[in-house]
């Protein structure tokens, strides 16, 4: 895949002439410009280019796509018709590297809502019952359904009814439809009868002990880290880097849970729930982490703003071609760039698979050997 980013800078306030000459200019785009796989208008999030409010960012499968598209009538004609709009206009990158497909930032959004998040159900929230039969011949099916129903936090009542808070219906339907399982399932929503009942019965449809037990691992690894990275930002010596280095590791190990976790209503939780202890030290962590772990890729990073400009081009550190920093946007949020950051991840598969080193020769890769 080829990225090509350009930051605009419209004039304000925005002229509403000027959405839809990009939308007509983009149909006519892609209709005579064939290997685009994202081409899309976007606001620029970044603190450090603040000025260029908009982006126009395209991904192309080939760089004959992308030098075709360059020199098209159809590129040529937005030009012209958004020029009277836009005070000025920088190309920010362009080359090879990765791109999230388009149709799956819906799914990272909706994992960032249940890490980062993850809302409890009320006591009085409806249920979601997800029945499901798969012929014998077809058990693949059922595996899937099984799997996807476990991963998202439901509760097996038997082998071919799981039950969730119906607030997961959306993800689950999501699910389904992606892995084409309708012919084999149905939704129902409803309301326990007894309250004294369903809390006899969650017991048995959830494994508390196995997850009690994944959220104290998580404790014990952890929990002391607050203390420490509050005394280092109170002196002033939290440094960038150890604080990335300890906050990747701990989302990732993180991140898992919360989908094992329905998030049922307080009154209906095992007594003296883990849970809510390891999700408040996970909060503390993130609230203590992130902001110097975002200050390290910043700095990982080509840094956009010590040369005074936003150009790839002219910024004051260039990674090598054999080192490759593939980054959108700078100054994004800590979840976005934790998706984005894949420095020297290339070269080290490479190097791993040819039996030789995977360190970089960047000085300033954190992968470089140490001098």
């Amino acid at each position: 895949m080829y990225l090509h980013i350009v930051l605009m800078a419209p004039h304000t306030p925005l002229s509403p002439e000027l959405v839809p000459k990009l939308d007509h200019a983009f149909i006519r785009i892609r209709q005579e410009c064939p290997g685009i796989e994202r081409f899309e208008w976007v606001p620029n999030l970044s603190r450090n280019s603040a000025r260029y409010s908009h982006a126009l960012l395209s991904v192309f499968r080939t760089q004959d796509s992308l030098d075709a598209y360059r020199e098209s009538d159809a590129h040529q004609a937005m030009l012209d018709a958004i020029a009277p709009h836009i005070q000025d206009i920088v190309q920010a990158a362009s080359g090879k590297g990765y791109a999230l497909a388009a149709e799956l930032e819906p799914h990272m959004q909706a994992g960032d809502e249940r890490i980062f998040s993850s809302p409890s159900m009320n006591i009085r929230d409806p249920w979601l019952l997800v029945s499901f039969s798969v012929p014998e011949s077809e058990r693949q099916h059922r595996h899937k359904i099984r799997t996807g129903l476990a991963r998202m936090g439901f509760g097996t009542v038997n082998a071919g009814l799981y039950i969730g808070p119906a607030r997961l219906q959306a993800e689950a339907v999501e699910y389904i439809r992606e892995h084409q399982l309708w012919p084999y399932i149905e939704l129902f929503t409803c309301e326990p009868s007894g309250l004294s009942d369903i809390q006899e019965k969650i017991s048995r449809w959830w494994n508390w002990d196995k997850l009690a037990n994944e959220y104290q691992s998580f404790l014990n690894s952890y929990q002391h880290e607050v203390e420490v990275w509050q005394t280092a930002l109170r002196q002033g010596t939290g440094e960038p880097l150890e604080a990335f280095r300890l906050y990747m590791p701990m989302v990732t190990r993180w991140r898992r849970l919360p989908f094992l976790d329905p998030g049922l209503a307080p009154e209906l939780l095992p007594d003296n729930w883990v849970g809510n202890t390891a999700r408040k030290l996970f909060g503390d962590l993130h609230r203590l982490l992130s902001p110097l772990s975002s200050q390290h890729v910043q700095q990982a990073i080509p840094n956009w703003k010590a040369r005074g400009t936003d150009t790839l081009s002219k910024c004051a550190y260039q990674p090598p071609a054999d080192c490759p920093i593939k980054v959108i946007l700078s100054g994004s949020p800590p979840k976005a760039w934790m998706r984005s950051f894949t420095h020297c991840s290339a070269k080290s598969r490479s190097a791993a698979g040819k039996g030789k080193s995977s360190a970089c020769a960047s000085p300033k890769c954190p992968k470089a050997p140490r001098r």
